[in-house]
């Protein structure tokens, strides 16, 4: 199974999320902004050697990287 590193908003508030998902998962970090959740998206999606998948608002994927 691929590692995605993952970066959504909290259903529950107004936070924003990032979680490894694949072969190991981890528990989500949750950032005040998308932009500092992008960043460590990017950070561990290159770490891991995995793809960022950002999600919208809506939880439509609007970018991969």
């Amino acid at each position: 199974m691929a590692t995605n590193v993952q970066v959504y908003r909290d259903p529950d508030g107004d936070r924003w999320g990032v979680r490894v998902v694949g072969e190991k998962e981890t528990e989500p970090k949750m950032f005040g902004s998308r932009d500092e959740a992008v960043q460590e998206g990017k950070r561990l999606a290159e770490e891991r050697g995995g793809e960022l998948l950002v999600h919208d608002e809506s939880g439509e994927t609007e970018a991969k990287g």
